[in-house]
């Protein structure tokens, strides 16, 4: 069976590729049934280092752990997405044998360090040293290219309670882009982070922060009269008050 498995991946990998992937789920489940672990976790490797993600990675972490060699191999998989530096079989710092299924499939073009996939496991593991680490190094990305406004909220979230201002600030910069957009619905979003700008300066006991932020958005956007009329709700007026 597994030689069936082998010569079925290396006929049809590159044409049939989904089938392939499901040759090699059966493969790791007969691994699994053995109880091999070790080779478990290096099937799960090569996925990893192929398409490095946070779902890739805690594949790996679960069956590494099985395997008894997390450590080792949680610090060579950190070093591949910090440097591009892919751990090398039969060297001490390794401790997984060859997956014994040889793949055709090209590793995707990497530029470490791999930011994103660092920011996401730090989220994951409750590193909010870690998370703004990485945040800060990120490069510059092409308008409309950008990480997403859906993963920068979830930054300020990870970062919140141990580094506030940090979080306040994201927030900040995600609500003055939705304004720059000048579309009612983006005023709805950047309502969402004002909120959660509001929130944490209200905890850190610097309402009149908070007021002056809003008071100076309004003014520079007063022209903007829906904008306008959702600012003065997160001020405590109502619409009706101002009309």
């Amino acid at each position: 069976a597994e030689q069936w498995i082998r010569k079925g991946i290396a006929a049809i990998e590159k044409h049939w590729p989904g089938i392939a992937s499901q040759l090699r789920a059966s493969f790791i489940e007969m691994r699994k049934g053995e109880q091999d672990w070790t080779r478990v976790a290096a099937l799960h490797a090569d996925d990893f280092f192929v398409e490095p993600s946070l779902q890739t990675f805690q594949t790996l972490q679960q069956a590494a752990k099985r395997a008894g060699v997390w450590p080792d191999v949680r610090a060579a998989a950190m070093r591949y997405l910090e440097t591009g530096a892919r751990p090398q079989p039969s060297t001490p710092s390794w401790p997984l044998p060859e997956s014994g299924l040889k793949t055709t499939t090209e590793p995707r073009l990497i530029h470490p360090p791999m930011t994103d996939q660092l920011i996401d496991i730090a989220i994951a593991e409750k590193r909010p040293d870690e998370v703004l680490r990485w945040y800060d190094q990120r490069k510059p990305r092409p308008r409309g290219l950008d990480y997403g406004w859906f993963a920068e909220d979830r930054i300020a979230e990870a970062v919140m309670e141990a580094y506030p201002d940090r979080a306040v600030a994201i927030w900040k910069q995600l609500a003055e882009k939705q304004i720059a957009l000048t579309k009612p619905k983006a005023y709805e979003e950047a309502a969402g982070y004002l909120r959660k700008v509001h929130r944490v300066q209200k905890q850190l006991g610097k309402e009149q922060d908070w007021e002056n932020y809003l008071a100076s958005i309004r003014r520079t956007n007063e022209r903007k009269r829906r904008l306008v009329q959702i600012l003065d709700t997160l001020s405590g007026r109502r619409i009706v008050d101002v009309m």
